[in-house]
Order: C-alpha cells, then structure tokens, then sequence
C-alpha cells in the first residue's frame, strides 16, 4: 500500500525503486549490489586469445560479377515477354501471365492463351 495515496497494488520495479503505479512515489530502494533481490553482481567475461591461424583475419578479394547467360531460343518465357495492346481498351504494356493465359494488366480480358502440353485442349 502507497503511504501517499493510498493504492493498494505490486509496485513497479525500475532502475533498483519500487514506485507506486499511482502515483509513482518511491516505496523502496533496492540496494545497488543487487543483493537485495538475490542477484550477483555481472561477471565481466575474459577476452579469449587471438588463433593464430582464424580465418577471419583473412581479407577476402570481392567476386567480380558475371554476365547471365542469354537464354536459349525457343524457351516459352522468351517468347511470351511481348508487349501486346489490348482491343478493349487500347492499353500497352507487357501482359501477366497466370494459368497459361496472358491477361491485360488494366482490363483483366485475356490478350493471349499458351497452348497446354499434354494432349489436353484448352
């Protein structure tokens, strides 16, 4: 219970003092140590020694970039990146491809369909 105002709850432990959630008045004060909560003090850890051998020490020269290797002709995505004006509504652009049918990108109506492999119409 918070001797100022009265609040009976846990008070919130901050920075070693226990405030009131009220009206944050200070109702105790944990000593610095940390002894008082049960806690050790923090250990501070011993830096390892250097390996003579790390590979982290080894600069590593940067890869230069390769150039990709131009497609194969007569792969299906090469032949279908076209740009392609829709009849509907006359926009231009390069089609979405989804389920084998190339669709406006602004009308949805389907400019283009892929024929399916595996002796299935479509």
């Amino acid at each position: 219970e918070c001797p100022q105002c009265g609040y009976k709850s846990f008070p919130q432990w901050m920075n070693d003092k226990a405030r009131c959630l009220k009206c944050e008045h200070v109702l105790k004060v944990r000593s610095v140590g940390g002894g008082g909560a049960g806690l050790t003090p923090p250990t501070v850890a011993k830096a390892r020694p250097k390996s003579p051998a790390s590979k982290l020490d080894t600069p590593i020269a940067p890869q230069p970039r390769q150039a990709s290797k131009s497609p194969q002709p007569g792969l299906r995505d090469t032949e279908d990146r076209v740009k392609m004006e829709c009849p509907k509504c006359g926009y231009k652009s390069f089609p979405q491809w989804m389920n084998d049918q190339a669709a406006c990108l602004k009308c949805q109506t389907i400019l283009k369909r892929r024929a399916v492999g595996g002796g299935a119409a479509a």
